[in-house]
């Protein structure tokens, strides 16, 4: 059952509620959820989880709908990553990453998985969960997504302080780069963006420009 959660009855004033997710079980079951979507009580998140319309949507409530379909030990990376940090549609596979060295876990439908060397500040860490960082995420898509989207994901992740000038940087230092000629080019068209229309910076944590869709 997905963790429902609330203030808890001894907690000090001072202390901030967790996000409430509810899932169709939480509600009375499928038709009774349906109904609330319906009706614009409830807002979907990611698969059956929705949040009570009257909760903003954030990185949290987005971090917290995906956590339960991530393996142990990996870390959300890519396309999904790009999602938890900016928002949009809700991707249909789950992408993460498990460090190199580090035994491949089992993925479960859904799930895509696959091996990253990380360094501390290609981490980030949002509701107890571990996600790569801005940069490093925008670094991936342009490496492993296809152009189109790809553009369209980093032009969104530059509001929150992807560097365009860094990742090249860090293509250029790594000796073994997968699809760093693809990400170059990505790049470029992502800068042509921004120089036709800038990405105005917004607050971590708050509601980026939306992904477009990608199952």
């Amino acid at each position: 059952m997905f963790p429902v959660t609330a203030p808890v009855q001894d907690a000090p004033e001072t202390a901030p509620a967790r996000p409430v997710l509810y899932l169709p079980e939480d509600v009375g079951g499928t038709v009774a959820w349906d109904c609330l979507v319906r009706d614009g009580g409830l807002v979907p998140v990611h698969g059956r989880a929705a949040r009570p319309a009257t909760t903003p949507d954030s990185t949290e409530i987005r971090m917290r709908a995906v956590s339960p379909f991530v393996p142990g030990s990996t870390i959300v990376a890519g396309p999904t990553a790009a999602w938890v940090h900016v928002g949009g549609v809700s991707p249909r596979t789950l992408h993460v990453v498990h460090r190199s060295g580090t035994h491949r876990p089992r993925a479960p439908q859904g799930v895509r998985v696959r091996q990253a060397m990380l360094l501390a500040d290609d981490l980030a860490t949002v509701g107890g969960h571990q996600l790569t960082s801005v940069q490093r995420t925008g670094l991936d898509v342009a490496r492993h997504e296809p152009a189109a989207h790809a553009v369209e994901t980093i032009v969104a992740l530059t509001a929150l302080g992807f560097d365009v000038r860094r990742a090249r940087l860090q293509l250029e230092r790594r000796l073994r780069v997968t699809g760093r000629e693809a990400a170059h080019r990505t790049l470029d068209a992502v800068e042509r963006r921004l120089r036709a229309a800038p990405a105005r910076p917004v607050t971590p944590g708050a509601a980026a420009p939306p992904l477009p869709g990608r199952p």
